[in-house]
């Protein structure tokens, strides 16, 4: 889902249609144009420009519990 006013990748892509959609991609807690925060706003911040950082969701989604699922037969 993309947020208003956000600056990644994903909310903002860029395309060689519009000139003034092309530019540096970069985090916005950290700056760092490799941090996977700077791609989507829902992976969470690295603060390191290093290259194929893993990508965490800020939000996981909870593992399913028993108690959640279906009562087994």
């Amino acid at each position: 889902m993309t947020k208003p006013n956000c600056q990644c990748a994903k909310c903002k892509p860029m395309s060689i249609n519009d000139l003034s959609s092309i530019r540096m991609i970069l985090c916005e807690h950290c700056g760092n144009k490799r941090c996977p925060h700077a791609e989507d706003h829902d992976l969470l911040c690295m603060g390191s420009n290093v290259p194929d950082q893993p990508k965490v969701l800020r939000h996981p989604r909870a593992p399913l519990t028993l108690s959640q699922s279906e009562p087994a037969d």
